[in-house]
Formats: C-alpha cells, sequence, structure tokens
C-alpha cells in the first residue's frame, strides 16, 4: 500500500484479481469466473478474505411464444473458500415464465411466475452472526436447502417527450408480489448481501 501511494497508482481500499472467461450465444450467456481479494488497510485480515473459484452462472431466455410469453432459466455455482474462516458451496437454480402486454393506451403489464431453489453445502458458520471468522465453538457445518415460489404483476405508464438534444421519460410502476415468508435460516452463509446497493 505504501507503493500504492507513494506512486500515486490508487486510493484503493483493497486489490480484486479476477480470471474469468464469458461466452455470449443468442439471448443466452455463460460465465466462469475466480475472484480473489487483497486488503490494504492495518486492520485488514487477508485470511479472512475470500478466494471464489470456481464462479459459474447461466442465463438463458427463450424466444417469445405465441402470445408473448417467454420462458427464463438462471443456474449459479459458486464455491467461496477462506484460509480461516466460514467457507461454502453453493448450487442455484431458478426457473420462470414472463407474460408482457402492452395495452392499446401505451401502458404496459406484466406477469410473471417463478421459482427458485438453492442448496448450499457450509462449514464454520455461526447462525447468528455474519463475521466470516466467528468464535471456535460456535459455529456449524453441514447442508441447507430452500425453495422460493414467486408470482408478480407489474403496471406501468412511460410517458415520453423528444427535444432536439433531449429525451425524457416519467414512468409511474406499480407492483404486486406475492411469495411465502421465511425460508432464511441463519444457517444459509450470508455472502451475497452484507453492502447496500443502489441503483438507477
Amino acid at each position: 500500500k505504501t507503493y500504492l501511494r507513494v506512486y500515486d497508482l490508487s486510493d484503493e481500499r483493497f486489490l480484486t484479481t479476477r480470471l474469468f472467461t464469458e461466452g455470449f450465444h443468442g439471448r443466452n450467456y455463460t460465465s466462469l469466473q475466480a475472484i480473489g481479494f487483497q486488503g490494504l488497510r492495518d486492520a485488514d485480515d487477508n485470511s479472512e478474505s475470500p478466494i471464489i473459484a470456481p464462479w459459474f452462472q447461466y442465463n438463458f431466455s427463450g424466444e417469445p411464444g405465441a402470445f408473448g410469453g417467454y420462458y427464463n432459466l438462471n443456474a449459479d455455482v459458486l464455491s467461496l473458500n477462506r484460509v480461516d474462516g466460514r467457507e461454502s458451496r453453493r448450487v442455484s437454480l431458478a426457473g420462470g415464465w414472463t407474460l408482457p402486454y402492452t395495452a392499446p393506451a401505451g401502458d404496459i403489464y406484466t406477469l410473471s411466475a417463478s421459482l427458485r431453489g438453492d442448496i448450499y453445502f457450509y462449514d464454520d458458520v455461526d447462525p447468528n452472526s455474519d463475521d466470516p471468522d466467528p468464535a471456535a465453538g460456535m459455529t456449524e457445518s453441514g447442508t441447507k436447502a430452500r425453495l422460493h415460489p414467486q408470482l408478480a404483476f407489474e403496471w406501468r405508464y412511460p410517458f415520453v417527450r423528444d427535444h432536439a438534444t433531449s429525451h425524457q421519460v416519467i414512468e409511474p410502476i406499480a407492483g404486486v408480489v406475492v411469495s411465502p415468508s421465511g425460508g432464511n435460516s441463519g444457517k444459509f452463509p450470508n455472502e451475497d448481501s452484507q453492502e447496500v446497493e443502489f441503483d438507477d
């Protein structure tokens, strides 16, 4: 980190090494990657940093049918390891069907149904904490699975205005999602959603 600071190369708090390959075929996408992290702060313990290898993703989107409905399938296989601390292997499959409809007035309706299944193989996980290196004697190892069905209906009405140098869209959106509650036991390692992300 001193080298990076003296030569003004970077002010990053951690470095990321990523080796990947990806493929695009029609409406489908495939990715295979490996990721490593190195913290640059005095307080960082790199033995607790995750090493992700391999991470395989596949996204399939079918062609629209007679009424515009289409099927999709997402597959995700990940192995996350640490020198010290919890480790997990995850297999996720999610499939669904989506039916979009554009009304004569320009408003858009979308009906979708999906089913996701996850299975985790975990080691050294504390079900009451997100600490990647929990205290000895508080951890568990094992296998955990869950299924999550979901039914959703969405309405949106885009209003568009064009000028010579700009394009403006105002789009009210309303939706209803129905799914069972629960199913997120503390035994599922929380490695995916510890950071809050804002997306436009």
